[in-house]
């Protein structure tokens, strides 16, 4: 699930245009047919009766097009962020051409940005509405990386490298994987009992999570992993010494695979954040406080 708003991406170039040229750019959404002069429209799907051809274009999560049909600026990607490259593509190539109109075939390109596959449960894949940590993560690093959601709801260590989530994750061959699993492992059913004090399943859950990072390498060598250890904010005791034993191991696969730990277990401990039902963030403060704490950690270290 794409992180990035396009709404975002045409305000953004919207402003920047207007600070080269003097023009103000008025910015309407691609489902609006209405043509309207000097607009920009954007979208992975574009489609205006009058122009089926130019604007009913797919692209992977790279590539992008631009030009300008009957005074309209069109600027199409296959994610937010190569719509936003499109945008600089479109104002390099005015400067280079001195002024073309540009009413011809669009012209075609490939964003270069850092793509960062969040994946997780659903304390990743958020449980309010559409907030979520990979959300604000994604405004923080900006156009430059792509900020992919791959959360899975109710999902285990154990049985993630099977379902569709991480199928779509290995499609995105991430620069960066951020992983935090280990909260539904250590769920305690009604009788208190727990997977994840027995040691057959706890070495399980970690051959699992070897799995999971190995195939993320094998799609890109140059791959770095943030491993996240599961928040501590648990509705019981039992449960939260499940949590710990999950974070002990994951722990484990950072050290072994040379990753970054971010360890929202102590984290979430230390600062205290609000979890309504004792397992997710709050929808904007809790979320929001968790991506900085990401953010802090990815920062400095990864390479642009």
């Amino acid at each position: 699930m794409e992180c990035g708003r396009y709404e975002d991406v045409a305000k953004a170039l919207a402003k920047e245009i207007k600070l080269l040229t003097g023009k103000t750019v008025r910015v309407i959404s691609s489902r609006n047919s209405a043509k309207q002069p000097h607009e920009i429209l954007i979208g992975q799907a574009l489609k205006r009766k009058d122009d089926d051809a130019y604007y009913n274009t797919k692209h992977a999560i790279e590539d992008y097009s631009f030009g300008v049909i009957n005074g309209n600026l069109v600027l199409s990607g296959g994610s937010a962020n190569a719509t936003y490259f499109a945008g600089r593509a479109f104002i390099t190539a005015c400067a280079e051409m001195e002024g073309s109109d540009f009413n011809n075939a669009p012209q075609k390109g490939k964003a270069k940005f850092i793509k960062v596959a969040c994946v997780g449960d659903s304390i990743t894949h958020g449980a309010y509405n559409e907030s979520n940590y990979p959300m604000y993560l994604q405004k923080m690093l900006g156009f430059d990386y792509y900020v992919g959601n791959y959360g899975w709801p109710g999902i285990r260590m154990t049985n993630y490298a099977g379902s569709t989530d991480h199928v779509e994750s290995c499609k995105l061959k991430p620069d960066v994987v951020i992983l935090m699993l280990g909260t539904n492992d250590a769920y305690h059913t009604s009788d208190h009992s727990c997977d994840m004090e027995k040691e057959a399943y706890r070495t399980n859950y970690k051959n699992c999570g070897k799995a999971i990072l190995k195939k993320f390498r094998s799609l890109n060598a140059n791959v770095q992993f943030f491993i996240m250890t599961p928040p501590s904010i648990l509705p019981n005791a039992a449960w939260q010494n499940g949590v710990k034993k999950a974070a002990e191991i994951n722990i484990q696969l950072a050290e072994e695979f040379n990753g970054t730990v971010i360890d929202m277990y102590q984290i979430s401990k230390d600062k205290k954040w609000s979890f309504p039902d004792k397992v997710h963030p709050s929808e904007k403060e809790g979320y929001l406080a968790f991506a900085e704490a990401v953010y802090e950690n990815l920062k400095d270290t990864i390479v642009k």
